[in-house]
């Protein structure tokens, strides 16, 4: 089990988590900070790798990962959107402009998401992405101080 450095050091925290019974009744979102944003911006990662851990996770939940061989969409800040399974649902950076980005942040929501499992496996998916983002940089400032050591 992959367990989170805390406090993360680029902030992200939900901003809205859904509950009820129902349609769309699980949907929620994150809001990541523009540090968080400008890090993801710069992370070195494996996608296929990233594809990989989620085609696992769908296996591990019981779902069929037919159609949705690569849940993961990249974009210019990193993660654009995971879709799952087949029924209309995702997770998404909401359109912004760069600049706005970098001041406000920007939020992730999700779309018609009605059981708490398929919640939990876009959360599961999510901090996958985290961890990328987190150990990416500290990948970086490790060479960074070697260089500057040199």
């Amino acid at each position: 089990m992959l367990y989170p450095t805390l406090p993360s050091r680029f902030l992200w925290r939900p901003i809205a988590w859904g509950t009820r019974v129902g349609m769309g009744g699980h949907d929620f979102a994150i809001w990541a900070s523009p540090d968080f944003l400008k890090a993801a911006k710069t992370a070195r990662y494996d996608e296929g790798r990233l594809q990989k851990l989620a085609r696992e996770i769908f296996k591990e939940s019981g779902k069929s990962v037919e159609g949705y061989e690569t849940p993961f969409e990249f974009g210019e800040y990193g993660l654009n959107r995971i879709n799952l399974f087949r029924n209309g649902m995702w997770f998404v950076l909401e359109g912004e402009t760069p600049d706005r980005y970098m001041l406000r942040g920007g939020v992730y929501s999700c779309h018609n998401i009605d059981h708490a499992q398929d919640q939990s496996i876009l959360m599961a998916l999510w901090l996958r992405w985290v961890d990328v983002v987190e150990t990416s940089i500290e990948d970086s400032e490790k060479r960074q101080g070697k260089k500057n050591k040199s």
